[in-house]
């Protein structure tokens, strides 16, 4: 007999980053072996006041509706969407929490940011079970949130098959794959490069992402650290 296993996430776009495509192919994968019954979040406002309307008010009636009488397993799928489980079943709720970034970093935030980001992480006490991405992940939760280490279970993100070990050649570039938030630290990143690249001038740094998505500040620490011509961008890269 298999699971059964009631899974809340956003819906996937061709846009999906991070944990999104990595919620998306557990689902993939999982469903061979459990019974998956999957709630994506279909509408998805682009207007910022909309928007927090359907995060905060719409989608937490819409899933207490929907959700309210299962007893099987509810996991959801993002710490961002943890103010959910103070509106679900708490017998059988699983969470999986990939970071406290914006818990743990103190960035200015307005009255409405401070309340509803304490809102979605108060929730994440509510889960029976936490997975965790990795040990630091879990170290912040029982620091930050005081979470008891035995709620939490760390299971890191699985490889794709595709992904294999092969030898090195000698390589006169530094790779970097990710967004450029805040959190990521690119002006540190950038900092040191431009030291490096002084001893090592055929050096260059690859960056997995789109030129244009570069935020104004990194586009003049890029100008003042003369990197123009040391930077390399990729633009999107498809996930096959």
């Amino acid at each position: 007999m298999k699971i059964k296993v009631n899974y809340v996430r956003e819906k996937i776009t061709s846009n999906a980053l991070g944990v999104n495509l990595i919620t998306d192919e557990l689902v993939h994968r999982l469903q061979r072996k459990v019974d998956f019954n999957c709630f994506n979040f279909r509408f998805w406002p682009k207007l910022p006041l909309i928007r927090q309307l359907f995060i905060y008010i719409w989608l937490p009636f819409n899933s207490f509706i929907k959700l309210r009488k299962i007893s099987e397993i509810i996991h959801v799928s993002s710490q961002g969407y943890a103010h959910l489980l103070h509106f679900l079943p708490k017998k059988r709720l699983v969470l999986t929490c990939c970071d406290l970034i914006p818990f743990i970093f103190k960035t200015k935030k307005n009255l409405w940011e401070t309340i509803t980001l304490k809102f979605t992480f108060s929730g994440i006490s509510k889960a029976k079970k936490i997975i965790a991405i990795s040990n630091s992940t879990k170290t912040d939760l029982i620091k930050y949130l005081q979470i008891p280490a035995n709620k939490i279970k760390v299971i890191y993100p699985g490889v794709d098959e595709s992904f294999k070990p092969f030898k090195l050649k000698k390589l006169n570039y530094i790779l970097y794959v990710g967004a450029f938030y805040p959190s990521k630290n690119l002006p540190s990143l950038l900092k040191a490069f431009s030291q490096l690249s002084k001893k090592l001038p055929q050096l260059k740094l690859v960056i997995v992402n789109t030129k244009e998505a570069l935020p104004a500040d990194l586009i003049k620490l890029i100008k003042r650290l003369k990197l123009e011509k040391k930077l390399e961008f990729t633009g999107r890269v498809s996930k096959n």
